[in-house]
């Protein structure tokens, strides 16, 4: 595994999930807020202490970066993937209409922003199950640029 897919994660599109869940602490901006929610899994329940507003960046279908905010998005560190529910995102959007997902028998769709922008998935053969990965943030690339020490080659400089 490259750097880069170190700092970024995968997130499971789960339209049957009722709300999203994040299972990094660093993802929620702001302070995080004290919630008393019990999740049902396949074949157990969790409780949730805490929820928040998380913060990712993905990329859409023409390759361009966005930031995405969920808020009331439920954290679980013990949860296996983070997972974005397509009506909880809608949900909590300012334009619930424009923000939804169209799921067909080999991909899903999502759109936000008024359906002006989209991402398609290709839905996982061994899951059936649809992954976005998220984008790193400038911040760490400059931490990440900063730690290599990059070495700038001057003309004197010899091989």
């Amino acid at each position: 595994m490259n750097h880069w897919d170190q700092e970024t994660h995968p997130i499971a599109i789960d339209s049957c999930c009722s709300v999203s869940i994040t299972k990094n602490k660093e993802d929620f901006t702001g302070e995080l807020q004290k919630c008393n929610v019990t999740i049902q899994g396949f074949n157990r329940s969790t409780k949730i202490k805490f929820k928040g507003t998380w913060k990712f960046r993905i990329e859409d279908q023409q390759g361009t970066v966005h930031s995405v905010m969920i808020p009331n998005t439920l954290y679980a560190p013990n949860a296996p993937y983070h997972l974005l529910s397509p009506q909880h995102w809608s949900q909590q959007s300012k334009d619930p209409k424009g923000t939804y997902c169209i799921i067909q028998h080999d991909k899903m769709i999502l759109f936000w922003e008024g359906g002006k922008l989209s991402k398609q998935v290709t839905l996982d053969n061994d899951r059936n199950c649809g992954f976005i990965r998220t984008v790193p943030s400038y911040q760490k690339h400059e931490k990440v640029t900063m730690a290599m020490d990059f070495h700038t080659i001057k003309p004197k400089d010899r091989w």
